[in-house]
């Protein structure tokens, strides 16, 4: 008779009670990270990792990095720590942005990237800061105006970013 009439539905008990072993190990750590990226899928990871393998890939990212002034997480760091040009400032912005050709979101994303606190799509007496491109909204013109909000024009956010390409750098 068996000794043990309950015995483990699991064929390869784990010598080791206190560790969870890895049931599909992959054969190169570095790549774990890709699969946690939240929202990203197999099709997203199966294409980042193709990217990073490509050094022309690499060399374009770098030089978008490159002009953005992003450089190795500093702007990054900024944000986190309301450092930066921008620092704990909050920053609306109106019009389109031709310099850049940045969509508002981006706007709002390197703003961030250079210490902003908030950027708010409307203009409060906490704004800190007005940026207006192209045709930006008169009613917002207006009240920035009413509201004593310091306003800047693209060109001028450029420089106080220290973005390299802006015209007046």
């Amino acid at each position: 008779p068996d000794p043990n009439p309950n015995p483990s539905p699991n064929p390869n008990p784990n010598p080791n009670p206190n560790s969870d072993p890895d049931p599909n190990p992959d054969p190169n750590p570095a790549h774990n990270a890709w699969d946690d990226i939240e929202n990203l899928g197999p099709l997203g990871v199966a294409q980042l990792r193709a990217f990073a393998a490509d050094a022309d890939a690499r060399g374009i990212a770098r030089g978008i990095a490159d002009r953005l002034r992003i450089e190795g997480g500093a702007k990054a760091d900024a944000a986190q720590t309301g450092a930066g040009p921008l620092a704990g400032m909050a920053v609306v912005f109106s019009g389109t942005f031709k310099a850049t050709g940045w969509t508002r979101r981006q706007c709002k994303a390197v703003a961030a990237q250079h210490g902003a606190a908030k950027t708010p799509a409307s203009l409060t007496k906490a704004t800190d800061l007005f940026v207006v491109g192209n045709a930006p909204g008169k009613a917002k013109l207006d009240k920035a105006d009413s509201l004593g909000v310091r306003t800047v024009t693209e060109d001028e956010f450029l420089t106080m970013i220290g973005w390299e390409n802006s015209p007046e750098a």
